[in-house]
């Protein structure tokens, strides 16, 4: 009936945090130029962008704010790629043309697409493994995944529930 999405993410921005969560409002593949052929590269464009359903948005917020452990939660635009988002240049890249996006990861604009394209109502949430605009992140990977992960299952717990 529906699909919600949890997994890990990349800040893009110095003020994000390691364990921020992010609720997409909506995802772009922002590695897909299709400029040539007279589109634009930004969250406008549908043939490479995609908003989630307003309201698992909705649940989705309600539930994480009651979760949060003293953590932040937005529900802002993320990105989408084939690459591990790792250096100041390639933040640049993201940031030039999705200036909202909050974080980048590998897979939510493909799903929200596949989504749309079958009627499915979706949202996708990510949680931040790691800052790549800050030298130093907070937790170790193995830290950051205890807590996300067990933030995540009791999230899917709630939100089955609600829905």
């Amino acid at each position: 009936e529906g699909i919600v999405n949890i997994g890990t993410a990349g800040g893009l921005h110095k003020e994000s945090k390691v364990l921020d969560v992010i609720i997409a409002s909506q995802a772009a593949q922002f590695d897909i130029d299709l400029t040539p052929f007279g589109y634009e590269k930004s969250f406008a464009e549908e043939r490479t962008s995609v908003y989630s359903d307003n309201d698992y948005i909705q649940h989705a917020a309600e539930i994480m704010m009651k979760l949060h452990d003293g953590n932040r939660v937005f529900i802002a635009p993320m990105v989408t790629s084939d690459q591990f988002i790792h250096t100041q240049e390639q933040v640049e890249i993201i940031l030039k043309d999705y200036p909202e996006a909050l974080c980048a990861d590998m897979e939510a604009a493909a799903i929200g697409m596949v989504c749309r394209q079958f009627g499915i109502p979706f949202t996708i949430i990510r949680s931040l493994s790691d800052v790549a605009v800050q030298k130093n992140n907070t937790l170790t990977f193995e830290e950051y995944v205890e807590k996300a992960s067990a933030r995540s299952a009791e999230f899917c717990r709630q939100f089955i529930k609600q829905i």
